[in-house]
């Protein structure tokens, strides 16, 4: 279980300073490269817009997948919690961890 801890903090940790460091990028290259393209600053501001909304989207998609191939080596069929992963990654984390303890603690018995 504590293996399962360390791994997922360090990969929140991660995940969260990657997903912050490219939304700063985008914002402070991504405009300054697409204005010297010549765009417009209304499609400027919807590409960015665009961008910014899909990066945490697929930061937890990463988590999801990473959920998913733990729960299939612990052979937990676990399809909400990586549902619940690409929605909100704190919450898949922690079901997971719930999940994977109450695992532990059946197998223990």
């Amino acid at each position: 279980m504590n293996k399962y801890i360390k791994k997922y903090s360090i990969l929140l940790i991660v995940l969260i300073a990657f997903q912050s460091l490219l939304q700063m990028l985008v914002l402070s290259q991504l405009q300054i490269i697409l204005l010297d393209m010549g765009v417009e600053f209304e499609k400027l501001s919807s590409i960015t817009n665009t961008i910014l909304s899909a990066i945490p989207f697929l930061i937890n998609i990463v988590l999801a997948l990473v959920i998913l191939k733990d729960l299939t080596i612990n052979k937990i069929k676990g399809i909400p919690i990586v549902l619940l992963t690409v929605i909100s990654h704190l919450a898949g984390v922690l079901f997971f961890l719930f999940i994977i303890h109450s695992q532990i603690n059946s197998n223990d018995k």
